[in-house]
């Protein structure tokens, strides 16, 4: 599925994102996009993805301690 949306750039260089899109990736008040521009011209938007708190509760450990190494496989299927 292709979800396309056109934007204006405001004078003080806001702009809204487009209804289709914010509704296809989930997009909230408050939440954070990344920018990335390639050498072509073409610029990525995705959903940034969280800090360490952000990750607070998403591993199921049952009362635990849990391993540096489960917290970094955790992010990143956090971040997929």
């Amino acid at each position: 599925m292709v979800t396309e949306g056109e934007s204006v750039v405001d004078k003080n260089g806001q702009l809204v994102i487009p209804h289709g899109v914010r509704k296809a990736l989930g997009i909230q008040p408050g939440d954070k996009l990344t920018w990335t521009l390639d050498e072509s011209g073409e610029i990525r938007v995705r959903l940034a993805g969280g800090g360490l708190f952000d990750l607070q509760g998403s591993i199921k450990s049952g009362g635990r301690l849990v391993s540096i190494e489960e917290m970094r496989l955790s992010s990143y299927r956090w971040n997929e």
